[in-house]
């Protein structure tokens, strides 16, 4: 039997985001314009605090987001299903290694 895609569920598929920098809030608002039938983000982790938006609700101001909890109460409260960490990107560190990967590249096909 084929497994069952997120619209055939009755209800959104709940996922708890760690990460709110410019990755996550990328992350965040294309969950909400392409994908909120089918998914929505029950909570998200910043460094130091978190909040717990229902599917429908405005993202509160960073001011009044609640103190961190236990990762595990907290996938517990929000009944994430999914968990995704967003991790920070920058253009300075992703080139470097390219540079290297690529000048590794180049050697070893003219060796």
């Amino acid at each position: 039997m084929p497994a069952a895609t997120p619209s055939e569920h009755s209800r959104p598929i709940p996922i708890l985001l760690s990460g709110f920098g410019p990755v996550g809030q990328e992350f965040f608002n294309r969950i909400r314009a392409h994908h909120g039938k089918d998914f929505y983000v029950a909570g998200i982790r910043g460094r130091t605090d978190e909040v717990r938006p229902g599917p429908d609700t405005v993202l509160p101001d960073r001011a009044h987001w609640n103190a961190l909890t236990p990762i595990a109460e907290f996938l517990q409260q929000t009944s994430a299903l999914i968990l995704v960490q967003a991790i920070p990107s920058s253009p300075k560190p992703t080139r470097v290694p390219l540079k290297r990967q690529s000048r590794r590249c180049a050697t070893a096909s003219t060796s």
